[in-house]
């Protein structure tokens, strides 16, 4: 059998972009502890976790308590009200 040195060979970077629900995945969050320490429902991550949008300030608050348990910042997007009513607003403005 022949072993092969990989020490020095190209990796993959792990994914930094990944969905809400695939960040509380790859750390084993769980709803409710995520909830208890953003100090919002446990509803307000479920909706995260299930991309329905949510007020920028709860995502916020939830963003922080993320990293505090994992030591890494959510950096995917987050759909919010206030994104989907900026969007919203943007398609019925007539561009003359």
């Amino acid at each position: 059998m022949m072993k092969i040195d990989i020490s020095q060979q190209e990796t993959l970077p792990l994914p930094l972009y990944d969905t809400f629900r695939a960040y509380m995945e790859r750390h084993r969050l769980t709803w409710v502890a995520v909830a208890r320490l953003s100090g919002v429902r446990v509803i307000i991550v479920w909706r995260m976790w299930s991309d329905l949008p949510v007020t920028a300030a709860n995502a916020r608050q939830v963003c922080i308590a993320v990293e505090f348990l994992t030591g890494y910042a959510y950096l995917g997007t987050l759909p919010t009200y206030e994104l989907l009513r900026e969007r919203i607003r943007g398609k019925h403005e007539r561009h003359i």
